[in-house]
């Protein structure tokens, strides 16, 4: 590669990376100092014929960059790995900083949304047809106890009502006995 073909790799793959760097860090000098460091390292390697591959090289600078990035968030942090046991019986609070507070805490939702959801279909899974129509009917469509009399062959609304009840109170058992 000659300068003007470096040049123009250096503007192409910059077209690249900035966008997904940014989605890092919103920190222009960090995006600048990794995205060197990660071209000057890719082009040393492609020197000493360490890159032989030919696939996307903009994305192999972009990785690079990504993984400085995170070592230097790391080094800046400074975490260290402290075993549960160190401690035990002493009031500590482990500080993490916010970004990855923020990022622990979506996952936790992320995973207690899935498991509850997971646990409640399972849950509905249990119920008996009559059941599971009858809940549908009225929590989903949001049909009135009077158009389900004759849909589903009850005597009466007060029967309909029953029935609801019933279906949710084992909808709830089933529920708790999956999720806990």
């Amino acid at each position: 590669m000659n300068q003007t073909e470096f040049r123009s790799f250096y503007n192409d793959c910059w077209k690249y990376c900035k966008p997904r760097l940014r989605n890092l860090t919103n920190n222009q000098a960090d995006i600048d100092d990794v995205f060197s460091e990660a071209i000057s390292r890719f082009w040393v390697n492609v020197q000493r014929g360490k890159i032989a591959h030919a696939d996307n090289h903009f994305a192999l600078v972009y990785v690079m960059a990504k993984n400085m990035w995170l070592g230097n968030l790391r080094k800046e942090k400074h975490f260290i790995g402290v075993s549960i046991d160190a401690r035990k019986g002493e009031d500590f609070e482990i500080q993490l900083p916010t970004e990855e507070q923020n990022f622990l805490t979506k996952m936790i939702q992320e995973k207690d949304d899935y498991q509850q959801e997971n646990s409640i279909h399972n849950a509905w899974g249990k119920l008996d047809d009559k059941c599971r129509d009858l809940l549908n009917a009225t929590i989903v469509y949001k049909e009135k106890q009077e158009e389900l009399l004759s849909k589903m062959n009850f005597k009466n609304t007060d029967t309909v009502k029953a029935t609801k009840y019933r279906c949710l109170q084992y909808l709830k058992k089933y529920y708790y006995e999956i999720a806990a």
